[in-house]
């Protein structure tokens, strides 16, 4: 069953209730699009035909990179596109959405099941403390429960000091030495970049060696 409860990027902390409405009521609650950086701008015509067929054709969904992925504010920011961090495939409900308000989410009581889900992230801090809130999903025992994880764009993550300066994914794959899920880059979720919709609940299968999505079920039904 589904509910048309859904965020908008520019409101971040709402992305905490669209995993505790998941976690409470087992309703499919949907992380995408934001007003300013997707319906404010031109939409590509990618992004669009997701938007439609996430709510309307009623059937499962692949996706794939958006060839005509840019940053919405840095135009000329170069984008190397999906990235298999590490192989395999899994599937399982997603879960996810801004790595902090996330991590918060678990330690106010409203996190969501993460046995067997699939977990995106994306976030809008530097790498010091996206560290830090990976470390504190990993304390919590969220990655020795999820099948497979999909990261998205972290705004804000690039230092000055570029000689500092390393991605969210090598600090990530540092903190999961440990584990052998599929873990899979991607550029379609985030802030301040055009965002497929990823519905909160629903069975999806990642497969980070083909560099795939799909969405497994209807998102909406």
């Amino acid at each position: 069953m589904a509910a048309l409860i859904r965020h908008y990027h520019e409101r971040t902390s709402v992305i905490a209730l669209l995993n505790a409405v998941y976690a409470r009521t087992g309703l499919v609650t949907y992380h995408g699009p934001d007003v300013i950086w997707t319906f404010g701008q031109k939409i590509t015509p990618h992004i669009e035909k997701n938007i439609m067929s996430t709510f309307f054709d009623g059937r499962p969904i692949r996706l794939r990179p958006n060839e005509n992925w840019q940053h919405q504010s840095k135009p000329d920011l170069k984008y190397p596109g999906w990235r298999c961090l590490r192989e395999g495939s899994a599937t399982g409900r997603l879960v996810g959405g801004h790595i902090r308000v996330l991590a918060n989410t678990i330690l106010a009581g409203y996190g969501p099941d993460f046995k067997g889900a699939i977990l995106f992230l994306e976030g809008t801090d530097d790498v010091a403390r996206t560290h830090s809130f990976i470390t504190a999903l990993r304390l919590h025992g969220v990655f020795d429960s999820v099948a497979g994880v999909i990261l998205g764009w972290f705004e804000g993550s690039e230092l000055e000091e570029k000689e500092l300066s390393r991605p969210v994914s090598e600090a990530f794959l540092e903190e999961m030495e440990d584990y052998d899920f599929p873990v899979l880059e991607i550029g379609e979720l985030g802030h301040n970049v055009e965002n497929y919709v990823l519905p909160i609940g629903c069975r999806a299968t990642v497969d980070a060696t083909k560099k795939r999505i799909s969405l497994d079920e209807a998102p909406v039904t």
